[in-house]
């Protein structure tokens, strides 16, 4: 045997190779590489059919020398056939033969009698095949077609191969007249189609056989001798199919696309598949396949199924996985998928990302110990359902999550589905299961955050590194715990979200079994089912909140001081159907969290409420603090309740109160806030009221609170104010918020002069308050950190300019207003020549953000929140360039410190570019976080792993340094720049750059930072523009007629974006302006310009850049998710796609008719896209269509700043 390499897919790791004669008298198993080298032969032994020695294995086999066979003693029966050579991988090279009197025949070796066959390493009794000899398809019945010149004869078999390229395919070969085969093979990868109408006869060894590609047959398949295919491409079969006996499916994809098409028992091998198809519009496989399925090779529903259903309702006796991808996988028999025997060999796996099959379980069936596993879901099938039960259905296997996007989404329809295995997912980043339906559920198993190994079951020393595994109840049925137990691993950890129905916990009868999420969030109209405990106490630090129902019946809620209780979702109200004790069992730092409203009423919508039927107690819970938060920014003098039940007076004298922002930080009031008891209701009495201030600028910038006198009706501003700002401002009508955030109770910007107004600063103005632009005011918001949750509106004539850092509420724009996304157009991508590299060091030059010293832990030391030294001064030969690599995770959430290389001694306060070097490997998702501030970093990745929302970096192989250069790569990693752009040195010429690691959740996250590029010698990047930024609106987008909303867009996909969660209500102009340094528009370019929950409307102008020649834009997916694109509308005639139609395209058209009708050569002839297109190219101006229009002529362009 030659034994396993390291890593099968590297083809270089253990290799055995043959340069001379060699006799075999055994059998070869190969896991490595066994090579045939060109002067190298081997002899092999042949008996009767079936009977010889040969090559065989997992491994790599390449064969580029001469095979011999010794066929004194082997049998002649047409028919028989010895497998010689069947290597996982394996090649025949162009210097391979076959000695002993065989000669070459197209792809095969014969004698006359014997036929070795390099395309599946087979010897048998047969006459060299014929193959098919045309560049494309046409009829079986056509002599000419075949390399011979002649039709085949019965029992002949048939190669279709690499004569077909790729422009002409797939070519259709019609079966004209009936045909009878032995064997079909297919291979090349360009595809074939064999088509009617007239049945294709399997007779002798019916054999299909594909090399690679993916082929076709839908023509009928006839005969009595099953069908056997081999090789490890994919032979599709997609007609009515009339054959009888087994298909046997030893090696490659099967795939079974007609209802029809196989009907009897299957057998499929190891290694090999049956897979389910479809046509991607739900034409494919939808139906029962009734016969059995054995072996221990993959069931599979492949993607491009939609809408279909396939049916097992009756028992499967393989015992390999069953994926499935695309459409439904329907059992109603508990042994429908084959062998349950608890392993990841016979899983069901159910694909994740935007994938969309499901399993579907009905007829009260009990599925053994089937491993279940689900890849999570993203983007637009987040919510598509997985695995759904209609009936009283159990699953006792486990259930296994793996990565993917970030949720697993389980269905009950009706009656209830019992799940006794171990429920799990990936020790990392966010991992929702979701249950919904109207029907039930039971866990008798348990749900864990705890990660498990392949067949799902914990191992013996786990290890909860993140708190990861969240659970999500939707619909009206219900969700049952009865894990009953005290341990903590026995359930997860994330957040418990019960949307809809009731989530009920069982206890085992001596009140254990209590969730341990760190948060429960019982949503209006859903419950918290808790009445099997007498006494049902919430987990340290935990928090309850939401405004749905705590069901308790005689029990007692038990809430202690490092608890939080925070009602309503939004505002509202938490019901308590029980008694309830605050303790001072905790550590403190827990309390109420409520939002209140400008007046004092009871609940109803206006103020949070803790409504409890039962009674309230307790012990003065010392430590809790009750946060007020100003739902719309402003608190009324007087007494608010908090919570009502229906006891005496309770103990609060443990109890503080403060104010604070939507962000959860204190705020500095006019008003005072104290709680106070009485029978049946614990208050909060304010007292105070804010004042009405109008901004002068007369001290400065500054808005602060408490500090800088800038404002008239009081000096100074405090929290919940009134601010206006208005034409009697001074000069400063820039307003810097730096020094913390400001919440005001309302604010009002406001001008008949055109006034404009600029928000700076590294804080935000954080309020629930509305905010309004009046008159012609115009107001851009540069700051971060903004959360204006209360709204805001446009009037006629106003502007808002807004984007990074900034969140709003509901918007409505007035006629004649305008919405501008960022600020005013992009800027270009600066970069340097002629970098210096500084290896970051924590001995020197690296410290931590706030400059004290860090020590970077030696390799073995590892654990999350740290960095460690894989450098060779770390003790490690990690890469062979020297000094500091510090590495972050893998295992890690984003928890390492914020670091700060300095590099000292440059020029004071001159300008540098610079880049940030760090690591990634192949395969792996390795990136970081880096910027000039601690407050505001970027993350870069490379570009291979595309990771949502972060910046390529750049291979440091690219740019040009003085002196030396730092290694650009070694191994399977390679060094990247994230270049961070300019940054100024301060006075005494130090150069600060921060870095932190960003975790991915997969695929082996890690940060490796390794040093700095900086240079003085600042160029542009052509072509590429930085500075666009994102709006947020929690809520919805309300656009008036004459309204505007604006956006700055550059190279292709790069952009200015806004982020809609409610509505958005489309009308007015959608203006788009053409950065003037961005290069010029090109067909394939494509912009996400917005996305949102819902949409209405239509704009009524769409103002686009002017594109020339033969560009249009593509509008028609603007309102589905929000994207424009540039397309070119092409040419009749222009065959080679050059832009013209000229002589050349005749040429193209004599080779391959098919590309085109000739008479639009004939019309076209001579035309460009200027001259095809005279008659309908617009006048060059501004281009205003309607947004109805799909398609947008341009002849100029203007629309670029």
């Amino acid at each position: 045997a030659i034994l396993a390499t390291d890593d099968n897919g590297d083809a270089t790791q253990r290799i055995v190779t043959l340069y001379g004669a060699s006799t075999l008298t055994g059998n070869i198993d190969v896991s490595g590489k066994w090579s045939l080298a060109d002067t190298g032969s081997m002899l092999f032994d042949i008996g009767a059919s079936g009977i010889n020695n040969g090559v065989s294995g997992t491994g790599f086999g390449v064969f580029d020398g001469t095979f011999n066979f010794d066929l004194t003693g082997a049998s002649s029966t047409p028919g028989d056939s010895w497998t010689i050579a069947s290597v996982a991988n394996q090649s025949f090279g162009a210097t391979f033969a076959v000695g002993g009197g065989f000669s070459k025949s197209g792809d095969f070796w014969t004698d006359g009698t014997y036929l070795f066959n390099p395309l599946d390493g087979t010897l048998s009794v047969s006459a060299p095949p014929l193959s098919w000899n045309v560049d494309g398809g046409g009829n079986w019945s056509v002599g000419a077609n075949w390399n011979t010149g002649s039709v085949p004869a019965p029992g002949e078999d048939v190669v279709f191969g690499s004569v077909l390229t790729a422009p002409n395919a797939p070519a259709t070969v019609s079966l004209d007249v009936a045909a009878t085969v032995g064997r079909v093979t297919f291979s090349g990868d360009n595809q074939y189609v064999i088509a009617g109408p007239q049945a294709l006869t399997l007779a002798g060894l019916a054999q299909l056989s594909a090399t690679g590609g993916v082929h076709e047959v839908s023509a009928t398949i006839a005969g009595s001798s099953g069908i056997t295919k081999t090789g490890g491409g994919t032979v599709v079969l997609s007609g009515a199919n009339s054959y009888t006996g087994l298909t046997d499916v030893q090696e490659g994809v099967l795939g079974v696309r007609g209802l029809s098409s196989v009907t009897g028992n299957v057998s499929v091998a190891a290694g090999a598949a049956v897979a389910f198809q479809g046509d991607g519009e739900g034409g494919g496989y939808d139906g029962t396949f009734a016969s059995d399925i054995t072996g221990a090779g993959r069931v599979e529903l492949s993607g491009n199924l939609t809408t279909e259903t396939v049916t097992f309702a009756g028992a499967k006796t393989y015992s390999g996985e069953t994926t499935v991808i695309g459409g439904t996988l329907a059992i109603s028999n508990a042994a429908a998928l084959g062998v349950s025997d608890g392993t990841a060999a016979s899983r069901t796996l159910i694909d994740g990302n935007e994938s969309t099959g499901k399993l579907a379980l009905s007829g009260n069936i009990a599925v053994g110990s089937e491993v279940l596993v689900i890849e999570a879901r993203e983007g637009a099938a987040a919510d598509a359902i997985q695995a759904t039960s209609a009936g009283n259905n159990s699953w006792a296997g486990n259930i296994k999550g793996e990565v993917g996007g970030t949720q697993y989404n389980i269905e009950s329809t009706a009656g209830t589905l019992t799940i006794g295995g171990v429920v799990s997912a990936p020790d990392s980043a966010t991992r929702n299961f979701v249950f919904s339906g109207a029907g039930n559920f039971r866990v008798t198993g348990k749900i864990t955050d705890l990660g498990t190994d392949a067949d799902g079951n914990v191992p013996v020393s786990p290890a909860n590194n993140v708190s990861s595994v969240s659970v999500y109840k939707r619909g009206a049925g219900t969700l049952t715990i009865e894990t009953a137990s005290s341990l903590q691993d026995e359930f997860w950890q994330g957040d418990t979200v019960v949307e809809e129905g009731t989530l009920e916990v069982r206890s085992d009868g001596a009140n254990n079994g209590e969730l341990w999420s760190r948060v429960i969030d019982v949503r209006s109209g859903a419950t918290l089912d808790v009445d099997h405990f007498s006494a049902y106490g919430l987990q340290a630090d935990q928090q309850l909140r939401g405004g749905g129902t705590i069901q308790l019946g005689a029990g007692t809620l038990e809430f202690y001081n490092d608890n939080v209780l925070a009602p309503g979702d939004g505002v509202g109200t938490l019901a308590i159907n029980g008694n309830v004790t605050f303790a001072n069992g905790g550590f403190g730092g827990g309390g109420l969290n409520v939002e209140l409203g400008a007046t004092t009423a009871v609940g109803g919508g206006v103020n949070d409420l803790v409504q409890i039927s039962g009674s309230l107690s307790g012990t003065g819970a010392s430590g809790m603090t009750v946060n007020v938060t100003p739902a719309a920014g402003d608190l009324a003098s007087g007494a608010y309740r908090l919570i009502s039940h229906s006891g005496g007076a309770v103990d609060v004298g443990g109890v503080t109160a403060q104010i604070v922002n939507a962000n959860g930080n204190p705020l500095t009031t006019r008003q005072s806030v104290a709680v106070a008891s009485a029978a049946g209701q614990v208050n909060l009495n304010v007292t105070g009221n804010e004042a009405a201030l109008t901004w002068t600028g007369a001290s400065g910038t500054a808005w602060n609170v408490n500090s800088t006198p800038n404002w008239t009706g009081g000096p100074t501003f405090f929290d919940l104010d009134d601010v206006t700002f208005n034409d009697t401002a001074g000069v400063n009508t820039t307003i810097d918020v730096s020094t913390t955030d400001v919440s005001p109770g309302s604010v009002t910007f406001a001008s008949a002069t055109n006034k404009n107004f600029t928000v700076t600063g590294s804080n935000g103005i954080v309020t629930g308050a509305p905010a309004a632009l009046t008159g012609n005011v115009t107001v851009s918001l540069q700051n971060r950190g903004n959360n204006l949750a209360g709204g805001v509106s446009l009037a006629d004539g106003t502007t808002l300019a807004a984007g990074d850092g900034t969140v709003l509420g509901n918007v409505n724009a007035a006629n004649g207003s305008t919405l501008r996304i960022g600020g005013a157009g992009l800027q270009q991508v600066l970069t340097g020549t002629n970098f210096t590299y500084v290896d970051a060091n924590d001995a020197s030059n690296t410290t931590l953000a706030d400059g004290t010293s860090f020590t970077a832990v030696q390799p073995g030391a590892a654990a999350p929140g740290v960095w460690v030294d894989r450098g060779l001064d770390g003790g490690q030969a990690t890469l062979g360039n020297g000094g500091s690599i510090y590495q972050a995770g893998p295992d890690a959430t984003t928890d390492a410190p914020t670091l700060r290389t300095r590099i000292a001694g440059l020029a004071p306060n001159t300008a540098y570019a610079v880049h940030v070097n760090y690591w990634d490997a192949t395969g792996s998702v390795w990136r970081i976080q880096a910027g000039d501030s601690p407050n505001d970093l970027a993350v870069y990745d490379s570009l291979e792993d595309a990771v949502p929302g972060a910046t390529d970096g750049v291979d440091v192989a690219t740019l040009t340094y003085a002196g030396t250069a730092p290694l650009a790569a070694e191994g399977n990693r390679t060094m990247f720049g994230a270049n961070v752009g300019v940054i100024m040195t301060d006075g005494s010429g130090n150069l600060d750059v921060y870095v932190d690691d960003s975790f991915s959740g997969e695929n082996d996250p890690r940060t490796w930072y390794d040093g700095v590029s900086y240079s003085s010698t600042i160029v542009p990047v052509p072509g590429v523009l930085t500075g666009a930024e994102s709006l947020a609106i929690d809520g919805d987008l309300t656009l008036a007629g004459s309204s505007t909303l604006a956006f700055d867009i550059g190279q292709s996909g790069y952009n200015d974006f806004l982020s809609i969660t409610g509505n958005l209500a489309a009308d007015g102009t959608l203006e788009v302006l053409l950065d003037d340094d961005a290069d010029a528009l090109a067909a394939g370019d494509s912009y996400d310009l917005f996305d949102f929950g819902s949409v209405s409307g239509t704009f009524a102008t769409l103002d686009l850049p002017l594109l020339t020649g033969s560009l249009a834009w593509d509008t028609s997916q603007l309102l589905v998710d929000g994207t424009i694109s540039v397309m070119s509308l092409g040419l009749a005639g222009d065959f080679d796609a050059d832009g013209d139609v000229d002589g050349a395209d005749f040429l193209a058209w004599q080779r391959n008719p098919a590309v085109g009708d000739l008479a639009d050569w004939q019309a076209n002839y001579g035309a460009t896209p200027t001259t095809a297109a005279a008659g309908t190219v617009p006048e060059p101006t501004s281009l205003l269509l309607a947004a109805g229009a799909t398609l947008l002529l341009a002849a100029a362009s203007r629309r670029q700043r």
